[in-house]
């Protein structure tokens, strides 16, 4: 099991109320994969 970081678990919950599960679900996919969460575009 990955141990996500906790900043990176909070875009991840800001993400999903936000309704943009899509990007949620990207994020954590790219997370466990090992890649940083900066690969993630972030929303302007």
């Amino acid at each position: 099991m990955h141990a996500l970081p906790p900043n990176d678990m909070l875009e991840v919950t800001r993400l999903t109320r936000e309704g943009q599960l899509t990007e949620a679900t990207a994020l954590l996919q790219r997370l466990l994969q090992g890649e940083p969460a900066s690969a993630a575009p972030r929303p302007a």
